[in-house]
């Protein structure tokens, strides 16, 4: 079984590239066929990427990150800077992997002060996704989400068709009663 380490920060409005951006922290296996580790993905669309690594690649080279343990794709540096690569994708990925990867993004610790404050996040589910696509969807959020208190609470679809579900969390902390089970620590 293959193990992701991802964080989420926040979406950006679209840019010049035409595509939605998403800041996240996920390390995936990536690189070229006889350069291959791991790479550090800063931010994703359906058309590329902002990548870190020290695999020492060139512009112009031709790389394949595994997003998801199904998930493939082909990209070409366009530019580099330090450790940070700017990829474009051969064949643009789906917005359902990228719902999918953003799924793997733990959730950033909260304080005692916010507990009982739900948390309200939305999840980019795809453009128009199928059936199929949404039921992979709801698969892969049951699995990685629902058991940190999370609980689907409403979908919007847009208007140019991406899918948005919303879901909540609030910590199950009863603030009147000890509970000396906190987490543990190593």
């Amino acid at each position: 079984m293959k193990s992701w380490n991802a964080q989420l920060s926040i979406a950006e409005a679209p840019d010049r590239r035409g595509s939605i951006r998403w800041r996240l922290q996920l390390i995936v296996p990536g690189g070229a066929a006889d350069n291959f580790g791991s790479v550090q993905i800063q931010n994703l669309s359906e058309t590329g990427m902002m990548m870190q690594t020290t695999m020492g690649l060139e512009v112009g080279e031709s790389i394949t990150v595994e997003l998801l343990e199904d998930e493939k794709a082909q990209a070409r540096i366009v530019w580099h800077r330090g450790l940070l690569y700017g990829c474009e994708f051969e064949t643009p990925i789906a917005p359902a992997v990228i719902g999918r990867a953003l799924l793997r993004a733990p959730v950033e610790a909260r304080t005692k002060s916010d507990a009982s404050i739900p948390l309200l996040e939305e999840f980019h589910v795809g453009v128009s996704p199928t059936i199929d696509e949404l039921a992979i969807w709801k698969s892969d959020f049951e699995r990685t989400k629902a058991p940190l208190g999370y609980k689907l609470i409403a979908f919007r679809q847009m208007s140019d068709g991406l899918m948005i579900a919303t879901a909540a969390r609030s910590d199950q902390e009863d603030s009147g009663s000890s509970n000396d089970a906190g987490p543990e620590e190593g």
